[in-house]
């Protein structure tokens, strides 16, 4: 409820959507700290692939997907951040960076 008074009454019907959302994020929030580490080591490269790994991930989620509504748009968004953070924490402790 103070989410929708915060981001107004025409998300009312959408409860769920900005929590969820928000959780991804913050899936999303190691992925750029530990990027940043991979990137200085000189691993442009890998942090390519990672990135296509996960947009494709998202993209098949998507093209799957029975309807387009907005359940399987964070549901899409959420299987991608997790793909990033699974490949990303693998390289980062098998390169020793964290």
């Amino acid at each position: 409820p103070w989410l929708i008074r915060l981001y107004g009454s025409q998300y009312s019907s959408f409860a769920y959507v900005i929590p969820a959302f928000l959780a991804v994020a913050a899936l999303n929030a190691p992925i750029n700290t530990i990027g940043n580490a991979i990137v200085a080591k000189n691993g442009q490269l890998h942090w390519l692939w990672f990135s296509c790994i996960s947009f494709i991930s998202l993209m098949a989620c998507l093209i799957i997907a029975p309807a387009t509504t907005t359940f399987w748009a964070i549901f899409a968004h959420g299987v991608a951040a997790l793909t990033m953070l699974t490949v990303v924490l693998i390289h980062a402790k098998r390169k020793r960076l964290i």
